[in-house]
């Protein structure tokens, strides 16, 4: 098919407008997750950042896009830590890439996001708090510490945290 240089042109200014409505769809507070799930299925990457960051995106779908960026380094590990900050993840799966992800910073991101989470759960233990606390301090920082200090600063404001076994 042979198509004139200026309705290519226009095509691809028109495809640049068509992903740009559907990231800010995939940004909106609003979106319901069916629709999150069908903009999941596009190709364009800005449009799945904007899925795989959404808290009402599915841990499915979530899920299924680890699957596909995995366990490849590069872009793919980036996806995988915008994935594990996604609050709608389960924490089965953000504990599992804590310890088996191939990259360190995704396994970074991962613990950083199991600790944030668990810290506001009324139903975890002063235990587990604490062991998380303790793996946070012995895991080498990728982040320069950055991350480990916010998780470590929301596992002490729990009102269950055992503050004394904290040095």
């Amino acid at each position: 098919m042979v198509i004139k240089k200026r309705y290519l042109d226009k095509l691809i200014k028109i495809h640049e407008q068509l992903v740009s409505i559907l990231a800010d769809v995939a940004e909106e507070s609003e979106t319901d997750p069916d629709a999150l799930k069908k903009l999941s299925m596009l190709s364009d990457s800005w449009v799945l950042t904007c899925v795989s960051l959404h808290p009402k995106t599915s841990s499915k779908i979530l899920e299924k896009m680890l699957a596909r960026h995995s366990p490849n380094a590069g872009e793919d590990e980036q996806w995988r830590v915008h994935i594990v900050g996604n609050p709608a993840l389960r924490l089965s799966v953000l504990q599992q890439r804590s310890e088996n992800d191939p990259s360190p910073d995704v396994r970074e991101a991962a613990l950083t996001a199991l600790a944030k989470r668990m810290a506001q759960s009324p139903n975890v233990t002063a235990r587990e708090l604490f062991k998380l606390y303790t793996v946070l301090s012995k895991t080498r920082s990728v982040s320069r510490g950055k991350r480990q200090k916010a998780a470590r600063e929301a596992l002490l404001k729990h009102p269950k945290f055992p503050r004394n076994k904290v040095k």
